[in-house]
């Protein structure tokens, strides 16, 4: 199983999702969000609001603590798809005033 940005974050995709949540002590809702597919780095990202109390999630303090683990994932993943845009994207051309001004530097 291969997703988008799991090697930015850490590796296996189903292995992270268990892991973040364990460190937001969530671990309680681990099996929770197995049950319901959520085990990727991708499908954990687009959690909503309202998902949280069927995984269990119930309590403010944590719905809020897997708020800001969600949030902060999403942009990992977001600065992991610029990095490799930018290093797919093809060396930009030269314009023909960027090309003079490079052969009057060696006059």
């Amino acid at each position: 199983m291969s997703d988008e940005g799991e090697h930015a974050l850490g590796g296996g995709g189903e292995d992270l999702v268990s892991q973040w949540l364990q460190s937001a002590n969530l671990s309680y809702a681990i099996p929770n969000f197995r049950m319901a597919g959520i085990v990727s780095p991708r499908s954990f990202v687009e959690l909503e609001l309202s998902y949280y109390e069927p995984l269990g999630v119930t309590k403010a303090d944590d719905r809020k603590r897997l708020f800001y683990l969600i949030h902060k994932v999403k942009v990992a993943l977001e600065e992991d798809q610029k990095k490799k845009k930018k290093q797919q994207r093809p060396p930009q051309k030269q314009s023909r005033d960027q090309l003079m001004d490079d052969n009057d530097d060696d006059d």
